[in-house]
């Protein structure tokens, strides 16, 4: 790379919050597409190098996933660093600057894939611009990436593990690799803590609807008989109202 491009690519250095930054939430109702697709939600599969892998549920085809890409432009600078845990250095590259990209037809249909590259921030630049779909150039990812761009920085202790299994802490000193390790797990023990819980109060809430509405069902139906028409909040919706203030 020549002292210019490498000037250049300096320059137009992207991070995760710059690029979340960049979305335009108007613009064809991103917005109401990103909560679709958060809602379908996204999952991490794998990390190679500096590179990590997310696939997130297609809102359009039911059981179709998209690819994401994102490269973590700075973790070669630290990697090889000894005083620094593989957490820590994960945890810095995510802070840093980012390249993304997604297989989804929107990306490139829209103008995100040459926006990214006109950003420095692609991982497979585009030059051809979006002059008919996006002339005003507005936005900067797709609603898939938005999604991976939101959780991205909760997976640092995942990424970090599946590094160390590729031997990247084999250039951390072993005093700093143990403490590593001890967070690592301390992490893992918080998430499995966390999990637990959440799938506890939802079975729990499961139940007492089931109970409640299983009492007050027969009730429920005099009642709706009585609205005449009327928009009233159902008994259902009552009780969820009720749940979601405790």
């Amino acid at each position: 790379m020549s002292r210019l491009q490498e000037a250049r690519r300096r320059i137009l250095e992207m991070s995760g919050r710059d690029l979340w930054g960049g979305i335009d939430w108007d613009f064809i109702h991103m917005a109401q597409h990103f909560n679709a697709v958060q809602d379908l939600g996204t999952r991490f599969s794998g990390v190679d190098g500096d590179m990590v892998h997310f696939d997130t549920q297609s809102e359009s085809t039911p059981g179709h996933e998209w690819h994401q890409w994102i490269r973590m432009t700075e973790l070669p600078d630290v990697i090889e660093d000894p005083d620094m845990t593989i957490q820590d250095k994960v945890k810095l590259a995510l802070q840093g600057d980012l390249q993304v990209h997604c297989n989804c037809p929107a990306f490139k249909y829209w103008g995100y894939q040459y926006i990214t590259t006109q950003l420095g921030a692609a991982v497979t630049p585009e030059h051809r611009p979006p002059n008919v779909r996006n002339p005003q150039r507005k936005g900067d990812v797709c609603k898939h990436l938005a999604l991976v761009l939101r959780v991205l920085p909760f997976w640092w202790n995942n990424i970090a593990g599946e590094l160390a299994k590729q031997g990247y802490d084999r250039f951390t000193q072993p005093e700093v690799q143990q403490q590593g390790e001890q967070e690592r797990a301390q992490a893992d023990q918080i998430q499995q803590d966390d999990d637990q819980q959440k799938d506890f109060n939802q079975q729990t809430r499961q139940a007492f609807l089931r109970d409640l509405w299983g009492r007050t069902g027969r009730r429920e139906r005099g009642e709706e008989s009585l609205k005449r028409g009327r928009r009233c909040k159902t008994f259902e919706e009552l009780v969820e109202e009720q749940l979601n203030s405790v």
